[in-house]
């Protein structure tokens, strides 16, 4: 269940939050400068991009409510826990060695790790900047998807896209990058790091749509979207 899955990573995190020795777990550099805890599908294909649904470029729809969204049955889909799934997010990227957990064992109040869109480091000390300058970025935004099958998608099933903790899905970043990217697709908005981030930028994004698709919902791409990937994965010699 999604209860227990949630769980099961603040299981994981909260065994390592006292020492955060392992890179794996929390931050650190995986292959290629990539935080492994974000090349989280490399085993992307191709083959999974040329099996998304591809629609003409179009707008985002004057009807989207986030609303819709973010308070549809959360409950079903957030830990029991006191964690919110943001500081959930934040705590998974976090370098070795600089989390600080709130009193109430509750929250991130100071953190360090590379923003992955910028390639800058980030690192906060209080919780009003935490709050400040790290915002949760929706790989494949709300709004997008909202545009692309999503506004036919029931209450439970835009929950669980709100709230999705697979790698891959919400990544910490700084707050100055993600209203930058907005509710752009991989057209209109490439992390600036470049690199291999932007391949894994790329599987992330086939990854997302993929999953959803595969749930019988309708979850689509547009051209230019597809166009985008497809040349990130022609360069990076992705198959």
């Amino acid at each position: 269940s999604m209860k227990s899955k949630a769980k099961g990573y603040l299981d994981e995190f909260e065994s390592s939050s006292d020492s955060l020795s392992s890179s794996s777990k929390s931050g650190g550099s995986g292959a290629d400068g990539v935080p492994s805890s974000l090349a989280a599908n490399t085993d992307i294909t191709m083959a999974d991009l040329k099996s998304l649904k591809v629609v003409a470029n179009h707008g985002r729809s004057s009807s989207y409510n986030r609303k819709e969204w973010s308070d549809s049955r959360f409950a079903a889909y957030g830990s029991k826990s006191c964690w919110s799934v943001r500081d959930e997010v934040i705590k998974r990227q976090a370098d070795p060695g600089t989390l600080k957990i709130s009193p109430d064992g509750c929250s991130v109040e100071a953190v360090s790790f590379t923003d992955p869109y910028s390639g800058k480091k980030i690192s906060e000390d209080n919780k009003k900047d935490v709050a400040k300058n790290i915002q949760i970025d929706h790989m494949v935004p709300v709004s997008y998807m909202n545009s692309n099958g999503g506004s036919s998608w029931d209450s439970a099933m835009k929950a669980e896209y709100y709230n999705d903790m697979d790698m891959g899905h919400l990544i910490a970043v700084s707050s100055e990058e993600n209203s930058i990217k907005s509710d752009s697709g991989p057209s209109g908005y490439l992390p600036p790091a470049g690199g291999k981030y932007s391949l894994a930028y790329a599987q992330d994004w086939v990854s997302v749509i993929r999953k959803y698709e595969s749930k019988g919902v309708n979850a689509t791409i547009e051209q230019s979207d597809y166009d985008a990937i497809m040349k990130i994965f022609d360069e990076n010699n992705v198959r």
